[in-house]
């Protein structure tokens, strides 16, 4: 499931940092419980919640969000700059808008990986 794969992402990435729960659940106003189950796919990550959690890692969405076989990846330019007007675009988007877009970038990745 991308949720549970985008908050394992997230959790090694603060992990790495040596970063508490703490820190996330400040950054997205939740409790530490919350982002506990959140890392752990007890409970689903929402798309608005990625940008405030890679953000306070110091990540950038559009890394977090995407996984591919290939260790080069699709990062060539052209796909970069697309998946950073979407990372913009995210928090502004009602929630109808945010899930056809997912699906949007869902149809994207797996036509260029």
């Amino acid at each position: 499931m991308w949720a549970n794969k985008v908050a394992a992402r997230l959790r090694a990435s603060r992990r790495a940092q040596k970063l508490g729960q703490d820190h996330v659940a400040a950054a997205l106003k939740m409790s530490v419980s919350e982002v506990s189950r959140l890392e752990r796919g007890v409970r689903g990550l929402r798309v608005e919640q990625v940008e405030p959690w890679a953000h306070s890692l110091g990540c950038k969405v559009e890394v977090v969000m995407w996984e591919t076989e290939d260790p080069e990846g699709p990062w060539d330019e052209n796909n970069l700059q697309v998946l950073a007007e979407v990372a913009e675009a995210l928090p502004h988007l009602p929630a109808p808008a945010r899930k056809a877009l997912v699906e949007q970038m869902r149809i994207w990745r797996n036509s260029t990986v």
